[in-house]
């Protein structure tokens, strides 16, 4: 059985709107702590989860290339 595998730039989009879901977190922080804490928090979340979108591409080229390697 074969999937359907998500190009880099709908990872990168997908993991964009992963972003764009936890800005209410930051929004609420702004609330609670001040407009310079919200910010942070949003800056945060973005670095946190562009991190995580840079790990999981470069770890599956990483799998694809040596499974390449072995055949």
């Amino acid at each position: 059985m074969q999937t359907h595998l998500l190009s880099r730039a709908d990872k990168m989009v997908l993991g964009l709107a992963v972003w764009l879901c936890t800005l209410p977190l930051a929004f609420a922080i702004a609330f609670f702590f001040g407009l310079q804490a919200g910010f942070a928090t949003a800056l945060g979340l973005l670095f946190v989860v562009t991190a995580l979108c840079w790990g999981l591409c470069s770890s599956q080229s990483l799998l694809k290339h040596f499974r390449q390697q072995q055949r």
